[in-house]
C-alpha cells in the first residue's frame, strides 16, 4: 500500500573504506574497515612521497647529556622474581604486558616467565619487549614536541627482508619501519640506526649504522673471540647487502638525505665479551645496543652478570610507561625488607 516504513528499512552497509590525503607527510590514508561487528577501522598508508628532511645536524649522543635508563636495584628485582615464580595460576593467566607501539604485543605471567626466566634463554617475544622497554624511556628523556633521538632501534623483521631480497624501494612495511605514523620522533634525527639480526642457527647479531661518522659497526657477541680475519670474512657480504637496503630505504623514503656507499667503512668489534653460550648472544646485544656510545661500550659485561641482568629488564618491562597490561603489584613493585637473603643492591642502568 504505502511502502515500507523507514524504521523496517534494513541499515545501510558502511562504506568498506573511507580515504583521506595528508598534505604534510604527502600520503594518501586509507581507512578499511573489517567484516567484524566490533572492529574499528584499520589504518593502512599508501606512499604518495618521500619525507623532505634536513639532515646537517644531528641528536647529542645522551651519554654527554646525563639521562639514562633506570633499572630497580637487585633486591627489587629479585624479589619481584621470586613473587612471580609464586604467582597463582589466575594470576599467570592474564595479560602482564599489553603495549601498543608500533603494533600490539600481548604477554601473559607465563609469557613473562618463559621468556625472563633465571635460566631460561630470552626469546624473540621478550627480546622485542625489551626493545619497546627501552625506547619508551628513552622517550621520556625528551621534553613534549621534541622529536630528535640519538638511537633507532629496526625490528628483527628488517634485516630479514633485505637478506631475503625484499625491494626495499617499494615495500610500504620497509617504508612504515622508518616514517609509519607508529613512530613519534624523526629518524632522519638519530645517529644510530640499530640493526639486529636472527642467523638462520638463531645466533643473534647486532649492527649499527653511526649516520654521523659514516660507519656500519658489527658485534657478533658469541665469535668476537675468534678473530678479526674470521670476523670481516663472515660479515662482509652481509654489510654490504644491508648497506645497500639501508640505502634504498632511506631514497624511498626521504627526500634531503642521501647515502654514500662509497664513503662507508665497516668495523668488526673484537673481544668485547668473554666466551658465551649461543643463547646468551641476545643479552649481549641488548647490552650493546644500551651502552655503545658511537666508539666504545660504556660498561663491561660478564656471563655472572647475565642472571641479574635479566631479572632486572623483566621489573623494567613490566614499568615501562607504555605498559597498559595488569601485572600483579607483588611483582610489578614488591616491597623489599631489609633481609640478608636478597641480593645487594645494583646501579641503575645509565643510558
Amino acid at each position: 500500500m504505502g511502502g515500507t516504513p523507514d524504521n523496517m528499512l534494513p541499515p545501510k552497509k558502511r562504506s568498506t573504506s573511507d580515504a583521506m590525503y595528508d598534505p604534510d607527510t604527502k600520503e594518501l590514508i586509507v581507512y578499511t574497515a573489517t567484516k567484524c561487528k566490533r572492529a574499528r577501522a584499520e589504518i593502512n598508508y599508501v606512499v604518495c612521497g618521500r619525507k623532505k628532511v634536513n639532515v646537517s645536524e644531528r641528536t647529542k649522543c645522551p651519554f654527554s647529556l646525563e639521562v639514562g635508563f633506570r633499572a630497580p636495584t637487585d633486591k627489587v628485582a629479585e624479589l619481584g622474581y621470586r613473587n612471580m615464580i609464586f604467582a597463582k595460576q589466575a594470576d599467570m593467566k592474564k595479560l602482564w604486558v599489553i603495549h601498543l607501539t608500533p603494533t600490539l604485543l600481548k604477554m601473559s605471567g607465563f609469557d613473562m616467565l618463559t621468556e625472563f626466566h633465571r635460566y631460561g634463554c630470552l626469546g624473540k617475544k621478550g627480546y622485542i619487549a625489551v626493545t619497546r622497554m627501552l625506547a619508551d624511556g628513552e622517550n621520556t628523556w625528551h621534553s613534549e614536541g621534541d622529536l630528535t633521538r640519538w638511537r633507532h632501534p629496526m625490528p628483527l623483521e628488517w634485516a630479514e627482508e633485505v637478506m631475503g631480497g625484499c625491494d626495499c624501494l617499494e615495500d610500504r612495511r620497509m617504508r612504515d619501519m622508518f616514517v609509519g605514523a607508529a613512530i613519534r620522533y624523526n629518524v632522519e634525527t638519530c645517529q644510530m640506526v640499530w640493526v639486529p639480526r636472527m642467523t638462520s642457527s638463531g645466533l643473534m647479531v647486532l649492527y649499527g649504522f653511526d649516520f654521523e661518522c659514516e660507519t656500519l659497526h658489527v658485534f657478533d657477541p658469541k665469535r668476537c673471540t675468534c678473530g678479526r680475519e674470521l670476523l670481516e670474512s663472515i660479515h662482509f657480504d652481509i654489510c654490504d647487502k644491508l648497506l645497500q637496503g639501508m640505502a634504498d630505504c632511506i631514497e624511498s623514503c626521504f627526500d634531503g638525505w642521501e647515502v654514500d656507499q662509497s664513503k662507508w667503512k665497516f668495523v668488526c668489534h673484537e673481544y668485547l665479551n668473554e666466551p658465551i653460550a649461543s643463547a646468551d648472544a641476545v643479552l649481549y646485544v641488548i647490552h650493546y645496543m644500551m651502552y655503545f656510545d658511537g666508539v666504545c661500550v660504556r660498561r663491561p659485561l660478564r656471563n655472572a652478570d647475565l642472571y641479574g641482568m635479566k631479572l632486572r629488564l623483566a621489573n623494567m618491562v613490566l614499568n615501562m610507561p607504555g605498559n597498559v597490561g595488569h601485572p600483579p603489584e607483588n611483582v610489578k613493585n614488591p616491597e623489599v625488607e631489609d633481609t640478608a637473603t636478597l641480593s645487594s643492591g645494583a646501579e641503575p642502568f645509565a643510558a
